[in-house]
């Protein structure tokens, strides 16, 4: 197909234009961990295809490959991460404290309740829910998304990606950014929306202590209450505004909480540069 000299003109304009390399730059992060779980789920698909003469592949197989794709992830991203940050991470004990520590056990499970709560509201009266989660949970499952998925999608996103993007634009859209990708790449209308909403809020914890450490405790702690759901009654399903109403009310001042916890409210630690406002 031939090109006009127009055209041409346009593309080299385009290519050679700051602003569109910045926005390339920041959505490398992205890209490079969609490539990543492309890559091992097709040879997961192959190697299952040679071995498994026909049958289905389980639902812990594909946990397995799923926690492959996970560490090739934090491996990559551990390494991009320490190359791009430029400044001490504050230790363990002057971030963490007994109080932070209640106060994002509640908000995560007091998150996951709500959006359990929206989508048993969306889904309907006699959706089985519950018992699809149930039978779905696996030891592998657990393992997988308690331990390595929140490791790998917050140095992918909330490590890495916040920082790239933060470095070509202001504070604030360089976290709504990093958090439509995560959504993004969760490749799911329902998840991707609610994984964005968190997304934003785990960005601002990354921001607000300058540790990586708090958004993977607090998405640990939303996974693994996403996973342990079942084992609530049914009968707190007649309870369910009263509880969505509670769980709405303790997020809100949670996060007040959670942010004079913060280090921008401890004169003792000094913001990374690359999360101070312009």
């Amino acid at each position: 197909m031939n090109i006009s000299r127009l055209e041409k003109s346009f593309l080299k304009k385009v290519i050679s234009n700051e602003k569109f390399i910045n926005i390339i730059l920041c959505i490398v992060p992205l890209v490079t961990a969609l490539l990543i779980q492309i890559a091992v789920l097709v040879l997961g698909k192959a190697v299952h295809k040679l071995t498994a003469s026909g049958q289905e592949m389980s639902t812990d197989y594909q946990e397995i490959v799923s926690i492959i794709a996970a560490v090739i992830c934090i491996i990559t991203f551990s390494r991009w991460y320490k190359k791009i940050k430029h400044e001490k991470i504050p230790a363990i004990k002057s971030i963490f404290s007994f109080k932070l520590i209640l106060l994002l056990v509640f908000l995560g499970v007091c998150l996951e309740l709500v959006v359990s709560l929206i989508l048993v509201f969306l889904s309907g009266p006699g959706n089985s829910s519950s018992s699809d989660s149930a039978s779905q949970v696996t030891v592998m499952t657990i393992i997988f998304e308690v331990l390595f998925a929140p490791i790998s999608d917050e140095l992918i996103f909330r490590g890495v990606m916040l920082n790239i993007c933060r470095n070509h634009m202001p504070l604030a859209l360089a976290n709504i950014l990093q958090a439509i990708a995560f959504g993004i790449y969760h490749g799911n209308l329902v998840q991707g929306i609610y994984a964005l909403v968190l997304g934003l809020f785990l960005g601002y914890l990354m921001i607000w202590f300058g540790s990586l450490l708090v958004p993977v405790f607090l998405h640990v702690i939303i996974n693994l209450t996403g996973n342990l759901m079942f084992l609530l009654p049914e009968s707190l399903k007649a309870y369910g505004l009263v509880i969505f109403i509670l769980s709405v009310i303790i997020i809100t001042f949670n996060i007040i909480l959670i942010k004079k916890q913060s280090v921008l409210s401890k004169n003792s630690f000094k913001l990374p540069t690359f999360f101070r406002d312009n």
